[in-house]
């Protein structure tokens, strides 16, 4: 649940539930005696245009004292975005930034790739309520995805967030059905932000009710039993003219009863002695309890209590679980005994039994022992456990008795990828999943096991895909493989390498290595259209799995934080050189980019290792290590990066922090990417990078700043905002690799 906000989520475990963003693409390819001709641009003649100059930013003699030592801030006038003097900022900048991608016909290019490749149905986020499948789909032509349900073989359309706005900016955020199948609480999100506002749908009447709940973030609705009423969280509402800025802390957990307004909602819990909590509830299997998982920031160790059914606001708390001395997942319930997930003294995850009246760690029962793949999800259906398993960075699914617990069979998955969500219950042995991977697209597969094993793999092989698009590419055209490469250190760390099957590999090739590396999330398989948009014109993608994420467990996490957090930027950059080193380019043919946390490690790596490549993207980046944690959810970060008010933690994060270590040299062409309504990473982030960058740059290669419009940290951002988002990215990283 924590990592709702963290600064991106890409993962699929148990703890993340992801908002799928994968699209399509088609691959067009001539074939000439036998040899590849990808799409390339025609020879640019040695003539070209005198390049723009970048827009001169004004600088101020401020200064920070942190622990005895001074530290500048030169464009901290940059962190009030709402100021005359940063909107004229942010008007030059994308103006300086049009100017450059005016004169690169490459732009056009990838404009027409990505809109023929985002011609594709993806399906996303299934909720199973009884034997009524919901779920998200986008159709082609779509900006975003819309809602819809399915009972035996028929789907019908329910709700259309194209029609909520004329740009498509406004986007459907989380949805939950209730119980009875009658109502559906929806969440609404404007421009990209992590705002949300809840409504409720009518199943019988197909229209939106009079509800309307403000001022929710990092929450999802959980009905109770009877469908009267669901819970949601809530931040207290911010100054007007500071929505996307101010710190949110003092999260309350509250009630809505259908059919009343917001002010009327109980409070069931909130701990203002502790303004960085946050809650995430679920009902129990038995519909008896209200179990609320306890987060403080993004650190993966949470606390467990327990409310019994039905709720009022002075319904009394028992604290199950009280010391966030690990991570707890409730899985089921069999009266006061009580089924987690944990990593309690297990960092790959195990499963293990609590009773209620003795709930002390000697008195647990062990039901599922650490194995040596990492422990992602447990799901139940009438007779079995499911569990997904992550080994060597991409899922697996297990069949486990009901019973023993027993692992019995491993359940055939299409491919080499991804289980992005488990829908199942325990009144039957069917059950839905999601499943995408770099050629294969996002889509749900409906399974129905047999009462007894073995499992008729030949005959249902992964299930009936519900995916019935049409796809105008071929999979087998593209390899993928994965390479195992030493880090700084001697850390074998792997790395998935895709290319068209056509490809010359015995020359260097333009290559885009991509990297995130933190907060426990895993880079598994996943598809997305614009990434193989590069691909289609015959360039590499490299995705190493750098520590810091979950693809081995909390070790593996551990040693990619707080100050380990170097071993990330390492590994990144050792895995340019083992690209170099095998002969699949060269750095004057390597681009590197990253979103968010992945942004912070582009910024960090071109400051450390400027000549390492020829062109880097940062996109909406976490870059002044020492205010982060002053704005909107920045202190949740705290857990995972250290803060400059601890002297420990300022010694490390000044030691990396991209905008405190910009010194006249050399760059990268480099673009920086961020949004206005970027409330999760606010875009004072990027403005202060790009423009301190900009005035160091001793080299030759443009430094530009990109800012979109009406547009958030990711999640929800219209079809052909992408499409123009990865044109210009595209283009101008290519355009700037020899």
């Amino acid at each position: 649940m924590k990592q709702r906000f963290r600064t991106e989520s890409k993962a699929t475990n148990l703890k993340s539930k992801l908002c799928s963003q994968v699209c399509a693409l088609i691959l067009l390819c001539h074939f000439i005696n036998g040899c590849s001709m990808f799409q390339k641009s025609s020879p640019q003649t040695k003539t070209e245009p005198m390049r723009p100059v970048a827009p001169a930013s004004r600088t101020v003699d401020h200064v920070d004292t942190y622990h005895g030592i001074d530290v500048a801030d030169p464009y901290r006038w940059l962190e009030n975005e709402t100021s005359h003097e940063t909107k004229t900022f942010v008007t030059a900048q994308n103006e300086y930034t049009q100017k450059i991608l005016d004169n690169n016909p490459l732009v056009q290019t990838y404009r027409d790739l990505l809109t023929r490749d985002f011609e594709v149905t993806t399906q996303s986020s299934p909720q199973l309520r009884d034997y009524v499948l919901y779920f998200l789909q986008r159709n082609p032509g779509a900006d975003q995805p819309k809602l819809y349900r399915r009972v035996g073989n028929k789907s019908e359309e329910l709700v259309d967030p194209n029609a909520w706005s004329s740009d498509g900016t406004v986007s459907l955020g989380e949805y939950s059905v209730s119980p009875d199948n009658k109502l559906i609480a929806i969440s609404q999100s404007e421009g990209g932000s992590d705002w949300r506002t809840w409504k409720v749908f009518d199943l019988e009447t197909m229209s939106f009710r009079s509800d309307e709940i403000y001022w929710s973030k990092f929450s999802e609705a959980t009905w109770l039993p009877d469908s009267s009423a669901f819970t949601y969280s809530r931040y207290p509402a911010p100054k007007t003219g500071a929505e996307l800025a101010e710190q949110n802390t003092r999260q309350s957990l509250m009630l809505h009863r259908i059919g009343t307004p917001q002010s009327e909602d109980i409070t069931l819990f909130e701990s203002p002695e502790n303004p960085t909590w946050g809650f995430s509830p679920t009902v129990s299997e038995d519909e008896q309890w209200l179990v609320i998982h306890i987060w403080d920031g993004t650190d993966r160790r949470n606390r467990v209590y327990l409310k019994p059914l039905p709720l009022e606001a002075n319904t009394p708390i028992i604290k199950l679980l009280d010391a966030f001395d690990a991570g707890y997942q409730y899985i089921s319930n069999d009266g006061d005994t009580f089924i987690f997930q944990t990593d309690h003294q297990a960092p790959k995850g195990r499963i293990v039994a609590i009773d209620l009246d003795r709930h002390e760690t000697p008195f647990w029962t062990e039901l599922l022992a650490q194995q040596e793949a990492t422990l992602t999800g447990v799901h139940q259906v009438k007779d079995y456990w499911l569990i997904t398993m992550m080994e060597n960075a991409s899922d697996t699914m297990q069949i486990l008795d009901k019973a023993t617990w027993r692992i019995t069979e491993t359940f055939p998955l299409p491919t080499l990828g991804s289980v992005a969500e488990v829908q199942s219950n325990a009144k039957s042995n069917s059950f839905v999943y999601g499943f995408q991977s770099f050629t294969y697209p996002s889509s749900l597969f409906k399974v129905d096991l047999p009462s007894s094993l073995p499992y008729e793999k030949p005959k249902t092989g992964a299930g009936e895909n519900l995916n019935t698009g049409t796809l105008p590419f071929q999979a087998n055209d593209f390899v993928v493989k994965q390479e195992w490469y030493s880090s700084k250190d001697g850390t074998h760390v792997p790395m998935f390498i895709i290319h068209h099957k056509d490809v010359n590999l015995s020359q260097p090739q333009k290559t885009m290595l991509y990297g995130y590396g933190g907060f426990n999330i895993a880079l598994s398989p996943y598809f997305k259209a614009a990434r193989l948009a590069w691909l289609e014109r015959g360039n590499i993608f490299a995705m190493p799995n750098l520590r810091g994420g979950d693809e081995f467990g909390e070790a593996w996490h551990e040693a990619g934080m707080l100050h380990k957090k170097q071993n990330v930027f390492d590994d990144f950059a050792w895995a340019a050189k083992h690209l170099i080193a095998k002969g699949y380019t060269t750095s004057s043919r390597l681009a590197i980019s990253g979103r968010s946390n992945g942004g912070l490690l582009v910024g960090a790596t071109i400051t450390q290792n400027p000549d390492l490549a020829s062109a880097a993207i940062a996109g909406v980046g976490v870059m002044d290590m020492l205010r982060f944690q002053n704005f909107t959810i920045g202190h949740a970060w705290v857990s995972e990066y250290g803060s400059s008010d601890n002297p420990k933690d300022f010694k490390t994060l000044y030691a990396y922090s991209p905008y405190h270590n910009i010194r006249p040299q050399a760059y990268p062409a480099t673009m920086v990417t961020t949004a206005d309504h970027d409330d999760r990473v606010v875009p004072r982030h990027s403005y202060k990078f790009a423009a301190r960058l900009q005035a160091n740059q001793q080299g030759s290669a443009p430094i530009v700043l990109r800012v979109d419009v009406k547009a958030g940290h990711g999640a929800g951002k219209p079809v052909a905002m992408q499409i123009d988002e990865f044109a210009d990215i595209w283009a101008f990283v290519e355009s700037n690799l020899q």
